[in-house]
C-alpha cells in the first residue's frame, strides 16, 4: 500500500447517494443500487444549509455540530444534511454489502427522511451499552407527498438496532469535505435529528422496536 495520495484514487468513483423522488429507490451517482438496510455513522453526522446552481454546482454551509443552528445564507439555500452510510441489501439468499456512501442532500423529502431516520436511534445511541457501536435502520419504503405546486418522496425507516462497526465500513480519506464552515453562529437548540409537525412547534416520538432480534440484523 502506498502513502501516495495521489494513487489508488479514482475520480470516476462516486461515493455520493441519493433517493430517487420520483423512481422511490437509490442511486449513487447515476446508477441504480439495490438497498434495504443502513449502517450509520453517528459521528459523520452534519446538518446545515445546501444549494445547487448550474454555475457553480453544490454549495453546503454546516453548522459546528448538530445542536447549534447557523442563519441561512441567502433565501436559494434549503435544510441540507450529510452523513455516510454503509447500504446492504438482504432479500432471500441474497446478501450483498454496497460500498460506502455519503449520502449529503438538501431536497425536502430527503431531509425529512434524515430527521425520521436520526429520530429512531438516538435515545438508544446514549445508551451505556451502545458505545462504540453504529445504528442500523432499516428502509421500509417511500411516501409520495405534495409540496407546493410540486412533489416529492419521503424515504422511511426503522431503527434494527446496533452493531459493531464492520472492517469495510471505511470512509475515503480525500476528496469529500464535510467539515464544519467557517460562519457558524447562532444559540444552542433542542436536537436537530427530531422532525417537527407541521407547524414546526411539536416533536414525534419515534418509539424502538424492540421486536426485532439482533440477530436478524444483517450486519
Amino acid at each position: 500500500m502506498t502513502d501516495n495520495p495521489f494513487e489508488g484514487f479514482d475520480s470516476e468513483d462516486s461515493h455520493y447517494i441519493k433517493h430517487h423522488f420520483q423512481e422511490k429507490c437509490w442511486y449513487r451517482g447515476d446508477e441504480r443500487i439495490d438497498v434495504n438496510y443502513f449502517m450509520v455513522d453517528i459521528d459523520t453526522i452534519q446538518i446545515g444549509w445546501g444549494k445547487y446552481t448550474s454555475g457553480e454546482g453544490y454549495s453546503y454551509v454546516w453548522q459546528k455540530d448538530i445542536y447549534t443552528p447557523i442563519a441561512r445564507p441567502d433565501e436559494e439555500y434549503k435544510k441540507a444534511f450529510s452523513v455516510w452510510v454503509l447500504p446492504k441489501y438482504v432479500e432471500g439468499n441474497q446478501n450483498i454489502t454496497q460500498s460506502v456512501g455519503l449520502w449529503q442532500r438538501h431536497s425536502f423529502g430527503e431531509f425529512k427522511g434524515f430527521q425520521s431516520m436520526g429520530a429512531s436511534f438516538y435515545a438508544e445511541s446514549k445508551k451505556p451499552e451502545n458505545k462504540g457501536k453504529l445504528p442500523v435502520v432499516k428502509w421500509t419504503g417511500s411516501e409520495s407527498i405534495s409540496v407546493g405546486k410540486g412533489s416529492t418522496a419521503i424515504p422511511n425507516f426503522e431503527f434494527a438496532g446496533f452493531k459493531d462497526r464492520p472492517a469495510e465500513f471505511v470512509i475515503p480519506s480525500i476528496g469529500y469535505d464535510t467539515s464544519p464552515s467557517d460562519n457558524q453562529n447562532g444559540k444552542s437548540q433542542s436536537d436537530n435529528f427530531l422532525p417537527k409537525s407541521s407547524d414546526g412547534d411539536t416533536e414525534q416520538s419515534h418509539p424502538v422496536l424492540d421486536s426485532i432480534d439482533s440477530e436478524e440484523i444483517p450486519f
